[in-house]
Order: C-alpha cells, then sequence, then structure tokens
C-alpha cells in the first residue's frame, strides 16, 4: 500500500474510521476521496473542535471535513507548493487535472514565533475532565497539555494521540483526565546535555522540565537552539541552515534554529521562508530595532533548547564544528570557538588575522581574561549559565558583547573551554564588520569594563 492509499479513506466514512486511520498512519491527518476524487481532508485537531461541539464515533465525516484545504496542482513546482506555507498548513495534497489524489507533500512549515509561548497557559488540574483537556489543548495550540496536583506538582501530560485513543474507547468527555495518565518522561533543571539528547527523540518532541519540588518551570523543545542573526544573507543563509541541520543530524543530536533577521533589503527572510529546512526553523523579522548583539538577544529569548550556539551567517564559522563545542557543554559553562590557539586560524586573510591577534592579546591581558579569542561569537553555552547574566548588560553594540560576556564570566567564576576552529572564507554577500570602526568601539568596551562602568 502506498503512502498516498494508507492516508485515504471515503467520504461515507464516519468519525471512528477517520480515528483509527490517523492512528494507524501516525501522520496527524486523514486525507478524503470519494470514488477517486479529493473531497478534503480532517487533522487532530479538526477532530478536537468536532468533538468539542458534539461530534461522536458515528458521526459521518462529511459534516466535519474540511472541504476546502490548500491543495497543489501536479504540474506546481515545489517553489509554487511552499509558497502556500503557514502557521498552520503542514500538508499539502497534489491533485491531477481530474481532482485525484497524486501524493502528499510534508510541506517544512516555518514554526510560529513561540515569544508569547508560557508552560502556564497549558496546564489543567488532575480532577480536570477530558473535555477541559481538549478546550486547554485547543487554546494552547502545542498539541499537548500538563496535568497538575496539589502545589502545581507536575503529574502527567496528554497529547493529541491521548485524547483520540481515549475517544476511540468509547471515554465520555466528562472523565476525569487521571484516567487517562501514563508515565511521561521529564527532566530537571540540572539534566545534563547528553542526558537531554538521548530523550529526544521523533516521538518524543517536547521534555517537561521540572524544579526540585516536582513542579512545572518550562518546556524543552529541543536539547540545542542554534541562534543565526542575519541581515543581508540571502546567498548564505538556506545552505547555512542544510549544513547546521546536516552535521547536527549526523551526530544525533536534537535541535532548532531561530533566525532573527533585521528586514533585510536582499529578500532574506523570504529565501528563509522557502527553504526546505524550516521545518526546524523559527523566522523572526524586525522591524524597528538592528544590531548584531541584539539580535543575538531576541534570539535567546525565543529560544527553547537548553544548550544554545551563536554563530555568524557568513560561514565565517563551520557548522562542522557545532558538535565539537557541544562535547564540553557538561563540563564547563562556555565553551568558546577560539582562532588563536593551537589548531585555529583564518582562511586567506593573513593580516587580518595578525591585527586580530594582537587585539586580542590586549584584551585579554588588560582585562586579566584567560580567552584567547574574545571576539570570535563562536560559542556554546547552556540557558541555565546564560540565566545568571543580565542580557540588557551583555547584549549590546557589535561583537563586543563577546568581550563583557567573558569578562563578567570571569568575575562570576564560570569555566570557560577554547577549542580550535578556523575561519572560513565568506562565500556570498559583504561582511559587515568595519575593522576600524568596530575595533574603536571594541576599545571603548573594553575601558568601560576595566573602569566599572
Amino acid at each position: 500500500m502506498t503512502e498516498k492509499e494508507s492516508l485515504t479513506i471515503e467520504k461515507n466514512s464516519n468519525l471512528k474510521d477517520a480515528l483509527l486511520n490517523i492512528e494507524e498512519n501516525g501522520k496527524g491527518i486523514v486525507l478524503v476521496k470519494e470514488k477517486q476524487r479529493f473531497v478534503g481532508l480532517l487533522t487532530d485537531g479538526d477532530i478536537r473542535r468536532a468533538v468539542l461541539d458534539g461530534a461522536n464515533l458515528k458521526t459521518p465525516i462529511d459534516s466535519i471535513v474540511n472541504h476546502h484545504p490548500k491543495v497543489a496542482k501536479e504540474e506546481d513546482s515545489f517553489e509554487e507548493i511552499l509558497s502556500q506555507i503557514n502557521e498552520t498548513v503542514k500538508h499539502i495534497p497534489v491533485l491531477n487535472n481530474k481532482g485525484e489524489l497524486k501524493k502528499l507533500i510534508s510541506v517544512p512549515v516555518v514554526k510560529r514565533n513561540l515569544i508569547s509561548f508560557n508552560p502556564d497557559n497549558l496546564l489543567i488540574g488532575i480532577n480536570d475532565t477530558l473535555k477541559d483537556a481538549m478546550l486547554v489543548n485547543e487554546e494552547g495550540g502545542m498539541g499537548m497539555v500538563f496535568i497538575i496536583g496539589p502545589q502545581k506538582k507536575f503529574l502527567g501530560l496528554l497529547t493529541d494521540g491521548d485524547i483520540r485513543r481515549a475517544i476511540l474507547k468509547g471515554n465520555s468527555l466528562t472523565v476525569p483526565v487521571k484516567k487517562f495518565l501514563t508515565k511521561n518522561i521529564t527532566i530537571n533543571e540540572k539534566s545534563t546535555f547528553k542526558e537531554i539528547n538521548d530523550l529526544i527523540s521523533d516521538e518524543i518532541k517536547m521534555l517537561p522540565v521540572l524544579d526540585d519540588s516536582g513542579r512545572l518551570v518550562k518546556i524543552l523543545t529541543a536539547p540545542v537552539a542554534v541562534i543565526l542573526p542575519t541581515y543581508n544573507e540571502k546567498g548564505n543563509i538556506n545552505r547555512l541552515i542544510s549544513k547546521i541541520s546536516e552535521k547536527l543530524s549526523e551526530n544525533k543530536i536534537g535541535f532548532d534554529i531561530t533566525v532573527i533577521d533585521d528586514d533585510s533589503e536582499d529578500g532574506t527572510a523570504e529565501e528563509v521562508k522557502k527553504s526546505n529546512n524550516n521545518n526546524t526553523v523559527n523566522l523572526i523579522v524586525r522591524k524597528n530595532e538592528k544590531g548584531l548583539a541584539s539580535a543575538i538577544k531576541t534570539g535567546i529569548k525565543n529560544s527553547f533548547g537548553d544548550v544554545l550556539i551563536f554563530m555568524d551567517t557568513d560561514f565565517n564559522h563551520n557548522p562542522k564544528d557545532i558538535p565539537r563545542l557541544l562535547e564540553h557543554c557538561d563540563q564547563y559553562d562556555i565553551v568558546n570557538g577560539s582562532r588563536f590557539i593551537k589548531g585555529g586560524g583564518m582562511e586567506g586573510a593573513k593580516l587580518r588575522w595578525v591585527a586580530s591577534l594582537f587585539f586580542n592579546k590586549f584584551c585579554s591581558l588588560f582585562l586579566g581574561l584567560k580567552t584567547k579569542d574574545n571576539q570570535s561569537g563562536f560559542i556554546a553555552i547552556k540557558k541555565s549559565t546564560l540565566d545568571k547574566f543580565n542580557y540588557d548588560e551583555i547584549f549590546s553594540g557589535y561583537g563586543d558583547y563577546a568581550i563583557r560576556l567573558f569578562y563578567l564570566a570571569k568575575k562570576k567564576n564560570l569555566k570557560i573551554k577554547e577549542i580550535p576552529v578556523i575561519y572560513s572564507k565568506r562565500t556570498s554577500g559583504e561582511s559587515k564588520t568595519r575593522f576600524v570602526k568596530h575595533t574603536i568601539q571594541y576599545l571603548k568596551t573594553i575601558l568601560n569594563l576595566k573602569g566599572g562602568i
């Protein structure tokens, strides 16, 4: 049986048929046809809303099916199909000129902006009902709800799939959710990067994080969040996203990527939206604010990874080095990619490398830093480490944020590890670094730090 056939049911089917199909195909969607002609589809969300409106297992699906989903024609290019993506459309049925279903394209969707996400919006009590869970799930939009008991102690969770199976078993919406509790995988705030990464899988995409009292403090969607600030990087950004995805996937590291674009004139954001890697990309376009350091701060606030990676988007920083940075994250508070230790360097930029070397030697001696490269900006740092700082004290200006970070980390006696990296040549676009201008800016930062300002 082809994927197309396994996802398809007839128009005269009932809700139970649709639920059984979705349960079996694992896609969260079922496609509806009449004879051979495609007539619509049903998702987990459509079914949840139908049940809340009074549908039962015997309800004909024709009364609840989405008869006007976004579809593509067989002759449409992949780029044309991608242009239909938005926050909710994840699958595009492709039809021939007779209206027959030819295939289903699972479109890689740019994730919605998670800036307003709050775990508290997804909480229900142990004595609440299945209907309560469905209502919170509908409002929360995350595909799951979290169940708590006295003193907000975390007891378990329910996903769309759990709710689907409860309905299939004939449960009433008035049944308390405690009937459906199963053992859930959780982590705590002290869990190591490796422990977290080993738990993330195709089935487990979100991990509840509990404090010492067993209360939910946050939701972790991926062990690693890569933060990419962009401005006029259209020629680089999608290749970079692809390479990052490739290297982290090869190493079986769960991740997501946040692109913070300062309203690029060259269409960088539009290019990101078209990328076939966007299933892992959260795109934020800033209209009224610009700057490298503040873009990174925006990325931090909108990322849910346990370990954050800061890196340039011009291929100066090589994606293959990310797993090397991550190797040391459980032993060190900050891991820095350095050009100025044995094994590091810069391709095709000898004079600039020498000038940067001497500037960084001055910076380290003047501020008493052990780091050799204080401007690299290729950094791995745990979110829990970052939360020890006032972000506004660090993330302003351009690359001088790294100098502030290392200086303030020294004052807090944090452990920093440097690994050698080699800067690659820019492959597209123009550098945003203005050597003289930024060197003066960095000198001011160093003097201010030394003066305690």
